[in-house]
Parts: structure tokens; C-alpha cells; sequence
């Protein structure tokens, strides 16, 4: 699906990830929220 909610939610959620890995580096100790997941990363791409 690719409607207007779902590519804003996506879109706001990666702003999220990206804040929370900068306060990360920024400062080591900082603890991310509970609800928290890192964003899953493709080591490889699919090959049709």
C-alpha cells in the first residue's frame, strides 16, 4: 500500500530513528524510549 498515511508515517519514523541515533552518539549513556527498536537495516538487496 501506498496512501498518503502510510508514506507520512514512514517518513515520521524515520525522522524518529535518525533523532534517537544522533542523541546516541551525541551521548552514549542516553536511553531511548521502551517502545524503541532500531530501524532494521538489509545487508543485501533482493535479486528478482
Amino acid at each position: 500500500l501506498n496512501t498518503r498515511e502510510i508514506r507520512k508515517r514512514q517518513e515520521l519514523e524515520q525522522l524518529r530513528h535518525e533523532k534517537i541515533q544522533a542523541l546516541l552518539k551525541l551521548n552514549p549513556t542516553f536511553k531511548p524510549p521502551a517502545d524503541y527498536r532500531p530501524p532494521m537495516i538489509r545487508l543485501h538487496d533482493k535479486v528478482w
